[in-house]
């Protein structure tokens, strides 16, 4: 039934981006996003980091910025 109302609601409010958090298993996310006709996208809360991302040098700055570039794309 959650997934239901929140499918319904973005269609209804012409929502073009279901957004999920990093270690989040994103299929409910895939779900909403399919049947509603919209895309997915990561926001990074922050808080959480993966082995990869430390091992490639992420910082709270970058990991900000990544969110700040993700926004402007699925806002615009």
């Amino acid at each position: 039934a959650t997934v239901a109302f929140l499918t319904d609601k973005v269609r209804q409010e012409h929502i073009s981006t279901v957004w999920y958090i990093e270690f989040s298993n994103h299929l409910v996310a895939d779900s909403i996003a399919e049947a509603a006709g919209a895309e997915t996208a990561l926001f990074h809360t922050c808080h959480n980091i993966s082995p990869e991302d430390l091992e490639a040098g992420a910082t709270y700055a970058s990991l900000m910025e990544g969110n700040l570039e993700a926004l402007e794309q699925h806002m615009a």
